[in-house]
């Protein structure tokens, strides 16, 4: 049994423009509730415009990016997690030749949809070379294939750490 995963190391530029646009109708929104903007102005028809236009893009940006309709990340390689071996980087690693293994990975429920992008390995073989990645699960089911090999390797009694967070 094996699983693959996208490996990234970079964002896209949607996403970027996307956060920054967020960001900023986020803030523009919180003065304007704390200061109660209402004052009269020739530009007050296109600032309400922008207001608009950027709290509409949020709310999208939010929707495809949370959703995983849009891929926000440049995929660089794929992480391969078998019974008895790992591919990271291109080079296969034998489970018992490992150091040790250490896995961050972002937590999901049945109601999870999208990609979870906050998921990372560290690898240290026995030539005390270090390996890297961040991956995407993209979704409940690779989730689910993820556990799956995660409880596979504690039967064989490989030893590694995990450390599960939320987003």
């Amino acid at each position: 049994m094996s699983a693959t995963f996208d490996v990234f190391t970079k964002r896209t530029r949607l996403f970027y423009a996307g956060l920054a646009i967020t960001i900023v109708s986020a803030i523009v929104l919180g003065l304007c509730g704390i200061y109660n903007v209402q004052y009269e102005t020739p530009w007050e028809p296109l600032f309400d415009a922008l207001i608009i236009i950027a709290s509409f893009t949020s709310l999208g940006f939010v929707l495809l990016m949370g959703t995983g309709i849009v891929r926000t990340y440049y995929k660089d390689g794929e992480l391969v997690l078998a019974d008895d071996h790992l591919v990271i980087n291109g080079v296969k690693i034998k489970l018992n030749e490992a150091k040790a293994i250490n896995l961050k990975v972002s937590m999901a429920s049945i109601k999870t949809v999208g990609n979870m992008l906050g998921n990372r390995i560290s690898l240290t073989d026995s030539n005390n070379e270090t390996y890297q990645n961040r991956f995407v699960v993209r979704g409940y089911n690779r989730y689910i294939e993820l556990e799956n090999i995660l409880n596979q390797w504690r039967a064989n009694g490989v030893a590694f750490s995990i450390r599960y967070h939320n987003f």
